[in-house]
Formats: structure tokens, sequence, C-alpha cells
């Protein structure tokens, strides 16, 4: 901030508040900031067992790692890898760097879709260890163990149920994360006012919980039964790593052709009783065995056959695979990195990478966040597709 704002001048922030009565207390308090993160902190890493079996917990809490470890280490350099991180403290300071004027928005809400406040800065991804990559304390180390045993121990065969637990890990790390992000709401919420809060309105969080749970519950008595169907799932395979790996559910609004999805049509009849189409991206690496997938649950057919279709070239008999990752990196936060592939990029694909990310948690960015990126993407090497279910049939 160049100039000084004065008591009664308006907000930096653009709420449209006085500053006196916004920003003045917080900015003099600096303090605020490391009590607000230690806070996010406590929030985001408590710990609970989302397992269906209840009775027979272990005492300890694992670090159960959405994208699995291997994976992660197919990728890794002095086991590191790249992930893009948000640091409130920066946060703050590129918002009165970009300028905000209340006459764009009363209140300015920096992650909120509906925002029509265009951001200029956006985030970096930061090397993290990948012992601390995707992991979140959602198993007792036992369940952690035995469920997910046929995706760590065992060769990838491309059964329906490790896709099934793919997916089953995906959603419980988001019902892990939706929850915490509610907790989170009252805190922020508490601290710096409704203008300033850095996540989904408290509504449509509460909406996506309603969904992921009832998701949930329908999986945890398959898995009670082991009976691991009513799964769809479409993979690509790959000879090499893929440079990216994830594990994330989403509703996907938009296809690679930015053309509307049937959830983009729910959102539009504002029924908040209609439950979204739900789908998880996930990449891997396991034993030579290396995959790009989309899998779905239930009666989700009908995005998934739009934004599954929109993923091949304009020939329409190959993936393209910087639509693959347009999707994820536009779609997803449990995003890591292969170090020396981003390190190779120039500035200006790291850029739009970047960029295409933030627009991805919600900021307005200057990008079509479906839109490909002009990506390199030779070291992946594009085998064959496979999928449980007629490809030929799915498309008609």
């Amino acid at each position: 901030m160049s100039e000084k704002i004065g008591r009664n001048d308006p907000c930096w922030c653009g709420s449209g508040r006085k500053y006196k009565r916004c920003h003045l207390e917080m900015d003099q308090n600096k303090s605020l900031i490391p009590d607000y993160q230690e806070k996010m902190k406590q929030t985001f890493s408590y710990k609970t067992c989302l397992a269906p079996f209840k009775n027979d917990c272990s005492n300890k809490i694992a670090k159960s790692h959405t994208v699995s470890r291997t994976s992660l280490s197919n990728i890794a350099v002095d086991g590191h890898v790249y992930h893009f991180k948000m640091d409130f403290l920066n946060e703050l300071k590129n918002l009165k760097k970009d300028g905000i004027g209340i006459e764009e928005k009363k209140t300015f809400n920096p992650l909120n879709p509906d925002i029509n406040v265009l951001r200029k800065n956006y985030l970096k991804p930061e090397r993290i260890g990948i012992n601390k990559s995707s992991t979140f304390n959602g198993f007792c180390e036992k369940h952690d163990r035995e469920i997910f045993e046929d995706l760590e121990n065992k060769s990838f065969i491309d059964s329906d149920k490790q896709y099934f637990l793919l997916f089953y890990r995906a959603v419980c790390r988001k019902l892990y994360d939706l929850e915490a992000g509610i907790n989170m709401d009252g805190v922020q919420k508490e601290m710096f006012g409704e203008f300033l809060s850095l996540i989904m309105s408290n509504n449509a969080q509460l909406i996506d919980l309603r969904d992921i749970d009832k998701i949930k519950k329908e999986m945890d008595e398959n898995i009670k039964n082991e009976k691991y169907y009513d799964i769809n799932w479409f993979s690509i395979k790959t000879d090499n790593p893929p440079f990216m790996m994830v594990n994330e559910i989403f509703a996907p609004k938009y296809d690679c052709n930015s053309e509307k999805t049937e959830n983009m049509i729910i959102i539009e009849m504002q029924n908040p009783s209609l439950l979204l189409d739900w789908i998880v991206v996930s990449s891997f690496s396991y034993k030579n065995e290396n995959r790009i997938s989309f899998i779905w649950h239930g009666d989700s057919n009908g995005t998934a056959k739009s934004l599954i279709s929109s993923l091949f070239s304009d020939d329409a008999n190959n993936i393209s695979i910087k639509k693959v990752f347009s999707v994820a990196i536009s779609s997803c936060e449990n995003v890591y990195l292969s170090i020396p592939w981003w390190d190779n990029l120039s500035d200006d694909i790291k850029k739009k990478v970047s960029e295409k990310y933030t627009a991805g948690t919600g900021a307005n960015m200057n990008c079509d966040p479906f839109k490909p990126i002009d990506i390199p993407v030779n070291e992946i090497k594009y085998k064959e597709v496979a999928s449980n279910f007629n490809i030929d049939e799915f498309f008609k």
C-alpha cells in the first residue's frame, strides 16, 4: 500500500466500509495473522477415523496419503515435489497490490467464484517433502492399512475394487476438508469479518457436504458388504509416470471445450435439492503401471460423458494429454508436480499454469480455466485407454 489511508477513507479491501471500521485494527495488530494461521493448522489437522467400522479402530491416527507415497516418489527429486500453497499473509499483501476498488464489489472475497473483481496475482508452486504431501488425519492406522491394501500392496490390475478405493479415498478427503472448512468459516468471520472469508460461503459448503456425505454413506455399505460395484472408470495408460499426481473429487461445471455440463444446468436451475455429479480425477504410478483416471459413482454418467468426450483431440481418436492436465490443474487443489518438469517450463508457461490453478480455486483470473494450455507433454507416452464399460456405446 503506497499511500497512507485515512481513518475515514474507504478500506483498501473493497468492503465499502470506512478503514477505521474495517481493516485498521488488523493492520495495526499483525499478531492476528499468526493466530489465524495457527487456528487454520489446528482446524485442518483434526484427528478422526472415517472408516465404516467404528468399533475396532487402533489407537493411532495415520497420516493417510490421498495420492500414494509411491506415486509421489516416482516424480520426486531428493524426496520433494512441487505443490501450490496459499499463504494467508501473502494473500493480504496481494489484495493491496491488486488495488481492489469499492465500486467493483461491496464485499470482496478473493476466492469467491462469483466475484467480479479481476485478480492480478497468482499462486506459485513450492517444494514440499513427499512425507507431508497429500496427507490428512482421516483414518486410524489399522483401517488405513486394511481398507486400502489393494492399492498400496498389490499390483494394479484395473479392477473395479481398486478404482472404487481410489474414489473412496478422494471422497473421504473431501468430506474431511469440508467439515474442517465449515469449522474454519466461523474462525474467519470472528477474526476478520464476513467480507474477508477466504473460502466458499457456509451455505455452499453445506450443500457440497450433503452430496459428499451421501456418496460416502453409500460406499460405506459397499465396503461393509465387500461389494465394490456401482463404480465407473475411464483410465489412460501411459509408459511413463505422469508429471502431475492428483487424487481429488470435483463437480465439473464445464467440459474441456467450455461447454456446460449437466452440473451447470442444475446450478442454473437454482434448486439446491438436486445433487450434482461428482467425478474423481486420479493419477498414479506403481510398479511400471501408470494411469490417469476418471472415476464416478452411481448415476453421474451425463456429466462424465461430457467431460470425457471433450478430452479427445480434434481427430476424435486420441486423448489429448494437454486437456487432461488442464482439467486437473483447474479443478483440483490436491495437485503435485514433478520438479524437473516444472523447472524446465518457460516462464510464460509457468505463468499460465499458475493462473489456471489459481482460477480453479475460485479467483477471477484473466484466463479461461477450461481452455487447454500448450504445455510440453512429450515425456508422457500415451499407450491406450481402458474402462469398465463399452466406450463406443457410452458415447452414443
